[in-house]
């Protein structure tokens, strides 16, 4: 998987951050969930996840986790009873649904989406065009030789 999720700074005061296994499993619905839509084959049959969602276990889960498969369970069913998360579970899998996906992930929320490191690039540029060989040493590495 590629790419970054959104972590909010409010975080710090919520409940699921003062809960080390909390925290952990909430971190990890955010960086398996889909960014767009895909479909996606599982055991023969055509799915289709919307962003937001993704199919885990608790076996899965709890080995990338580092826990229990009854603790990472037991996380999960926490999540869902604060509303963060739905779930829907057969005897196979289970379709993990981050509640709220599009507000807080979602890209219509922020005025500057661009990764700071850009951001800082463009605006040095923009205010010191005739200092163009230090930028490049300063910002894009020393040169090689």
């Amino acid at each position: 998987m590629e790419g970054y999720v959104k972590l909010y700074r409010k975080s710090l005061d919520s409940s699921v951050f003062h809960s080390a296994n909390l925290w952990k499993v909430w971190c990890y619905c955010l960086m398996r969930a889909n960014h767009k839509a895909n479909k996606i084959l599982f055991e023969g049959k055509e799915l289709i996840l919307q962003s937001g969602q993704f199919i885990t276990g608790r076996y899965e889960g709890s080995k990338t986790c580092n826990m229990k498969p009854s603790t990472f369970r037991d996380q999960l069913y926490k999540l869902k009873r604060l509303k963060s998360i739905d779930i829907k579970s057969d005897n196979k899998k289970s379709i993990i649904t981050i509640c709220n996906w599009g507000f807080f992930q979602g890209s219509k929320n922020l005025s500057d989406n661009k990764p700071t490191t850009t951001r800082h690039r463009q605006e040095w540029k923009k205010y010191n065009s005739k200092n163009e060989d230090e930028f490049k040493l300063t910002f894009e590495g020393v040169p090689s030789g």
